[in-house]
């Protein structure tokens, strides 16, 4: 037999079998600039009826090598390359365990599909552990509204509207540009009410000690009021169908910060896919320090009601079912790849979202007061 027809014949037996493999995988590099990976600990595929579905052994052999092949045809190195950025994913991590400045913005990302209650657990945040918090979308809205008043430069108001409107991501150097705004602006605030507050305290002769967030080292034997951590521990361990992250307690041990920090930021919203991520490190890089990331689970159903509800109440534009589809669409493809990758180095920590405000709430105070 002819060698070229016995080729051929391999060759489209080899198409017919796998075609899922070559046609979602090829779809990913025409789309992306960035390379798939593939975490061996998390190795969970976010599906529309399946929450991150457990793949089996035979399709995670063939991805593997798959992932492999590309990589040894587009990059001579194994390092995790991001958007044509030469930066792996170890350095990143690596870069973010230097000894923090006292002055560094000091950065906890939360991030959860929409209705899943960021908003709400931040401000709560927000108001007991003196942290600040900062809302890519709040930050996007906010522009929005001084561009109708002309309070602002309105260059981006066209692409933002737009964004906002279609249940799109908004470009990274237009959000990390108002973020960054945003989070310079508070720096100055607060260091505006240092100083007064050293003034009064020179006037009074009393030195007062500031209500702040603690970063005290966790004491193992320490037996905490009222918590049962065997049961807090389950509490904050995903049980729908999802390959389970390490015990909550071993993330906060192995993520110690020795020193307070001075300015503390929680984002929500934020990065929500890998430009996003790559963006950070590029544009916002080493000036902030970011510590961990909390994910919100909550399933979509939950979801779907929660922000019916507050588009009721509170008219925001994109809380309708044209809208809201677009934006589950774009978290399920884009956000859950990033929870895999802080979840690869145990700096992601599961909140299970679909209890109700208080229950959650309980379990994110446990979280921030043993960090």
């Amino acid at each position: 037999m002819n060698y070229q027809k016995l080729f051929l014949i391999y060759f489209f037996m080899f198409i017919v079998k796998y075609p899922y493999l070559f046609v979602e995988n090829f779809h990913i590099l025409k789309n992306s600039k960035h390379f798939p990976f593939y975490l061996n600990r998390t190795n969970g595929s976010y599906k529309k009826e399946e929450h991150f579905k457990i793949e089996n052994q035979y399709y995670n052999k063939i991805t593997r090598k798959f992932y492999t092949f590309k990589k040894n045809i587009y990059t001579s190195t194994s390092n995790f390359s991001i958007n044509s950025y030469n930066i792996s994913e170890k350095q990143f991590f690596s870069n973010n365990k230097f000894i923090m400045n006292k002055d560094q913005p000091f950065v906890i990302f939360m991030l959860g599909g929409p209705g899943s209650g960021k908003g709400t657990q931040c401000k709560l945040i927000q108001e007991k552990f003196d942290f600040t918090h900062i809302s890519a979308g709040d930050c996007l809205r906010e522009y929005l509204k001084k561009c109708e008043k002309n309070e602002v430069n309105t260059k981006h108001q066209e692409i933002v509207e737009d964004c906002i409107n279609n249940g799109k991501i908004v470009p990274v150097d237009i959000t990390l540009e108002l973020m960054k705004i945003k989070m310079e602006s508070e720096i100055a605030k607060r260091k505006k009410q240092e100083q007064n507050k050293l003034n009064d305290q020179s006037e009074s002769g009393v030195e007062k000690k500031k209500d702040s967030f603690s970063f005290k080292k966790l004491d193992e034997n320490a037996n905490l009021k009222n918590i049962n951590l065997e049961e807090y521990n389950n509490k904050l361990k995903y049980v729908n169908n999802i390959y389970e992250n390490k015990d909550v307690l071993e993330i906060l041990k192995n993520n110690k910060c020795e020193q307070e920090a001075k300015y503390k930021f929680i984002i929500d919203g934020f990065p929500r896919n890998f430009d996003n991520f790559n963006g950070w490190i590029n544009i916002i890089g080493n000036y902030a320090y970011v510590h961990l990331c909390l994910f919100l689970y909550c399933d979509e159903e939950i979801m779907i009601e929660r922000c019916m509800n507050r588009g009721l109440t509170c008219g925001r534009v994109d809380d309708n079912m044209d809208t809201l589809k677009k934006r589950f669409d774009t978290h399920n493809n884009d956000c859950i790849p990033i929870i895999n990758l802080f979840l690869k180095e145990n700096k992601c920590i599961y909140i299970n979202a679909n209890k109700n405000i208080q229950d959650v709430w309980s379990d994110i105070q446990y979280v921030f007061t043993n960090m």
